[in-house]
């Protein structure tokens, strides 16, 4: 969970989006121990196994893996 303030938009008009956000996880910088699947440690991304719902928003097949954006909209 991350609280994000934003005090600019790129394009102040609604739909379209301002900011594209990605995330890597470091499995060694959190426990200290060696990443047995770094292939999960990016978002977005589609599943990587069954076990593994993806990361992201939802695409048009319903699964997660889509971009993340958000657009900011002045009022």
């Amino acid at each position: 969970y991350y609280d994000v303030t934003f005090d600019c938009a790129n394009n102040p008009t609604k739909g379209i989006p301002d900011y594209r956000f990605s995330a890597v996880i470091d499995r060694a910088a959190l426990d200290g121990k060696e990443d047995v699947n770094p292939s999960d440690d990016v978002c977005p991304r589609d599943s990587t196994s069954p076990t593994d719902k993806g990361c992201g928003t939802k695409k048009p097949d319903r699964t997660l893996g889509g971009e993340i954006l958000t657009d900011i909209i002045w009022k």
